[in-house]
């Protein structure tokens, strides 16, 4: 993979190469997703401290639920007969607490699949690093550059197996295995930012990820230490170079203060949910009960992506969405996309 390639790995304009969904959309259709995101467990081996589902109060939330491998495969199979392009397996949990996760990313393999995993790292072994070493990404959850603020935020004490393994992965990765280190932003983590960022580069990863933690407190977190996190980011963006890159959301602090609510959600027509609880609209409203679709082993996948609890959710946000989204400037692209014979599109 050359350089120009891995610099587009979070690109906003990905959807411009699904014209057969678009041209879907245009026509009143319900397109298939390309992309489906799926938490095989709820069982995690973290107490993160800025971990969303237990902050939050969702109404699906099980800290024990866990999808039944049978089920996993099953899906799997339907999911690739309707021309469903990459699975991201993430989370939820970590999925290394299923027991059978590591046969379930082998038969998604043997499907055809694109992959892509989230993962904390700190459960993988020699099999696993194997199994995906070809995927097209991996991102490892670390929130930290130092064994303490590890500890803060994670609250265990897995900072240096969890560094062993993303050079573990480093070491065997194949040439088109994107490698990012993410981090989330918290008050217990912003003063590692630049020094996180200096830590992935010397690593050997492709990318640093940085994005704000979501809490019922919304941007009110970062009362005190916004402008010291902006610094902060602004150096690590100072890091990159032609092999490494740095990813942050600028207009997030907007998002989290619902000043960025999008008007028009074309996104949830090109990603499908799968959690063990049921399947959702999006990952923002994962876990919700208002917003499970319906529960796979009841329902098929395609009865549930195109059945009425979804086409009632697509009218409920026809004329926009209520919730914050980091999903913002992709959907105003989709929404450009989808116009008729918009103005001046020779003036580019």
């Amino acid at each position: 993979m050359n350089k120009r390639s891995r610099k587009y790995v979070y690109s906003p304009f990905k959807v411009a190469f699904h014209q057969e969904r678009l041209d879907a959309l245009r026509n009143g259709d319900l397109p298939l997703p390309v992309l489906v995101q799926w938490d095989l467990t709820n069982r995690c081996n973290m107490d993160c401290v800025h971990c969303f589902y237990h902050i939050f109060e969702l109404s699906d939330w099980n800290p024990k639920a866990e999808m039944p491998t049978n089920l996993v495969y099953r899906t799997l199979d339907e999911l690739k007969e309707l021309d469903v392009k990459a699975i991201e397996w993430t989370g939820g949990g970590s999925i290394e607490c299923h027991p059978d996760y590591k046969e379930i990313l082998r038969y998604s393999k043997k499907l055809g699949f694109e992959n892509a995993l989230v993962t904390n790292s700190t459960l993988l072994d020699e099999e696993a690093l194997r199994i995906i070493r070809d995927f097209s990404w991996v991102r490892f959850s670390i929130d930290a550059a130092t064994r303490e603020t590890y500890r803060k935020v994670h609250r265990v004490d897995l900072f240096d197996k969890a560094v062993v393994n993303v050079k573990r992965l480093l070491d065997v990765r194949s040439e088109r295995n994107v490698v990012g280190y993410s981090f989330i932003v918290s008050p217990a983590n912003y003063t590692e930012i630049h020094t996180a960022a200096f830590f992935a580069r010397n690593l050997g990863c492709d990318n640093v990820r940085f994005s704000l933690a979501m809490t019922p407190k919304r941007e009110k977190l970062f009362d005190g230490i916004w402008d010291e996190t902006v610094r902060e980011i602004e150096k690590a963006k100072k890091l990159e170079n032609g092999v490494f890159r740095v990813f942050a959301f600028s207009n997030r602090i907007n998002e989290l203060a619902l000043k960025t609510l999008s008007d028009y959600c074309g996104y949830h027509h090109f990603v499908g949910v799968i959690a063990p609880t049921g399947v959702y609209p999006c990952c923002r409203l994962k876990d919700d009960g208002r917003f499970n679709l319906g529960k796979l082993g009841s329902q098929s996948f395609k009865e549930i992506w195109f059945g009425e609890k979804r086409r009632k959710f697509i009218k409920s946000i026809s004329k926009g969405c209520k919730f914050d989204c980091w999903m913002y400037s992709k959907n105003k692209f989709i929404e450009y996309l989808l116009s008729e014979n918009p103005m001046h599109k020779n003036f580019i």
